[in-house]
């Protein structure tokens, strides 16, 4: 079960249940003070986006895609604005930054290998110039072997 809540108070939280394999979809108004929405769900599962739209905005595309059989997740950033975007990724855990600049129209991956955090993972994104840009990825990544709670619970400031 997943929970989305949008920074719009407006706009009530929902809740959804998706199948393993299935997909759905959801729409959020954008207003005038840009986008903010959350989801949460199982196991540490959370995505956080918030921004705004127009010129000088960041126009950022991450995909998170997790690999238990490397024990890793990994980033997919793409540039999808007219301009160079110079990012940054922290990781909660090690607090290590990890900085890119992004042309236009450009995209990297970075894969993050989590066996120091036991398949844990707490990235934020955010955008050098955009100070309202922010993209949030967390969870746990599954093994299929026994694994611990979050080694960091409650002691994130993000989360």
């Amino acid at each position: 079960m997943f929970q989305a809540r949008s920074g719009n108070l407006a706009d009530a939280p929902r809740t959804y249940t998706v199948e393993p394999g299935k997909q759905l979809s959801g729409s959020w108004s954008v207003g005038a003070s840009g986008y903010d929405l959350a989801v949460h769900g199982p196991n540490g599962f959370f995505r956080s986006v918030k921004g705004a739209i127009g010129a000088g905005r960041a126009v950022l595309d991450v995909r998170a895609t997790a690999d238990g059989s490397r024990n890793e997740i990994t980033l997919t950033i793409a540039n999808r604005g007219s301009r160079s975007a110079h990012l940054t990724i922290l990781d909660g855990y090690s607090r290590d930054n990890e900085d890119n600049t992004l042309a236009a129209g450009a995209s990297t991956t970075r894969r993050f290998p989590l066996e120091d955090t036991s398949g844990w993972y707490d990235l934020l994104i955010t955008v050098a110039g955009d100070a309202g840009f922010a993209q949030h990825q967390a969870g746990h990544v599954e093994t299929g072997k026994p694994s611990t709670s979050d080694p960091a619970l409650g002691s994130l400031v993000n989360r």
